[in-house]
């Protein structure tokens, strides 16, 4: 087989113009950041679409057809892991994708033993019992502040106060 036609197989990432595939891996670590290996990973490839996807047309869509499905299949094979290992707290842990409302109802049943931490995309609104009115929960929920060293490649060390929300 030609390069050729290994990459007429792929599909698009990104734009038309880019073949490739997709790669959604979930990596098991320590709490000292020692990698123990690929515990869950989803690889696929984008047809190229027939039409343009509106956003209206995507939110119709089921979530099990959706790419971010990928997020409740990871969260549910840590899950499976954690129950086998009940004796280990697992963590799954997920950027700005992963802030849906299917995974939170996935992570919060009852009988899940894993546990998640997102990177939260969308603020939150929430009707309490005292006023009878919305609140912001994204105050609501706020329990620390850390502040975090990171590289910087142009000015060295850098600091960036997080908020810490739970």
């Amino acid at each position: 087989m030609s390069s050729k036609t290994i990459a007429d197989n792929l599909g698009f990432i990104g734009n038309l113009s880019s073949k490739g595939f997709i790669a959604h891996i979930t990596i098991l670590t320590t709490s000292d950041n020692v990698m123990l290996g690929v515990l869950f990973s989803k690889i696929w490839t984008r047809p190229v679409p027939e039409e343009a996807m509106t956003n209206a047309k995507r939110n119709k869509l089921p979530v099990e057809d959706k790419e971010s499905y990928k997020w409740i299949e990871s969260f549910s094979f840590t899950d499976q892991i954690a129950q086998e290992f009940s004796n280990k707290q697992i963590i799954n842990i997920g950027d700005r994708d992963s802030d849906m409302f299917e995974l939170f109802k996935v992570a919060t049943k009852q009988d899940a033993s894993a546990k998640l931490v997102i990177r939260a995309n969308y603020d939150r609104k929430i009707m309490t019992e005292e006023n009878k009115g919305y609140n912001n929960l994204w105050d609501e929920l706020i329990k620390e502040e850390a502040k975090i060293k990171y590289p910087n490649i142009c000015q060295g060390q850098k600091k960036e106060r997080q908020e810490i929300r739970y």
